[in-house]
């Protein structure tokens, strides 16, 4: 028969277990309770923490967009006065070493024309007036000019109105490239002459016409087309100018674009984020 002591002894373990047991059912209930509420503020600190994240990122992105904007006005400003574009390409190439589409685009820029830039549009105009007239004379000459054919070619000249306008350009045919007298000396001034003479004239007066307006692109294409070669020579660093000006005008302009292009990018990529 059990003592009491015993009984006593089987009482109290039998109340030690059962409140154990009772303790940790209660740590459990507790730990699942508040790990669930850590769980909770975990996501919610590592929802914010991808939101600041994506929010830094589109103000870099954005910072570099509006560092390539006054990069391009700076450069604009620089070419209206002719003068070298290093510092804004500088500042675009800084840019670039993250951006491959903008290093393509810059590496397009020949480094003279970075170094010492292009001429302005006024400037242009200029130099065409100035050598517009010796670029008629020489239209006069046929391709082997002699002492005689250059005093001839002023005589005529200086019976001829020089204006600006669209006049109509006359058609010169194979027929009249072959045709074409090398020298007055040996040959006589024929009616193929003429047309190119017509011709040259003709595109002269309309490529003045395009520059007065500051349409460079129009007036090079009246430029290259020229057929005498004493012209062609005589408008050549022109030809020149006009050309590194349109390329550079061009490349801005595809800086631009590539500039709104990333604009909108980060635009959407917000949009997606919230």
């Amino acid at each position: 028969m059990m003592t009491l002591k015993a009984e006593l002894e089987n009482m109290y373990n039998l109340d030690l277990f059962q409140l154990t047991m009772q303790h940790a059912k209660d740590v459990d209930e507790l730990q699942d309770k508040y790990l669930g509420v850590i769980d909770t503020i975990n996501n919610k600190v590592e929802t914010l923490a991808d939101a600041i994240t994506a929010q830094l990122r589109h103000q870099e992105q954005l910072e570099q967009v509006q560092t390539i904007t006054v990069a391009l006005v700076e450069a604009e400003r620089l070419l209206s006065r002719g003068e070298s574009l290093q510092p804004p390409i500088d500042t675009l190439k800084k840019i670039a070493k993250y951006d491959p589409t903008l290093d393509n685009i810059i590496s397009t820029i020949p480094n003279d024309v970075i170094q010492d830039g292009v001429a302005p549009i006024y400037h242009i105009q200029k130099n065409f007036e100035k050598i517009e007239s010796d670029a008629h004379r020489y239209a006069f000459l046929p391709p082997k000019a002699e002492i005689l054919a250059h005093v001839a070619a002023a005589m005529f000249w200086a019976f001829t109105v020089e204006s600006h306008e669209l006049v109509a350009v006359p058609e010169v045919t194979e027929t009249d490239h072959k045709n074409y007298p090398t020298s007055i000396s040996n040959e006589v001034v024929n009616e193929s002459f003429i047309k190119f003479l017509e011709f040259d004239q003709a595109r002269l007066r309309r490529a003045g016409y395009y520059f007065d307006r500051g349409n460079l692109s129009n007036a090079l294409e009246e430029l290259t087309v020229l057929k005498n070669p004493h012209v062609r020579a005589k408008v050549q660093p022109i030809v020149v100018k006009v050309r590194d000006r349109l390329a550079l005008d061009q490349t801005l302009q595809v800086l631009k674009a590539h500039s709104a292009a990333l604009r909108m990018d980060i635009q959407r990529s917000q949009g997606d984020d919230l």
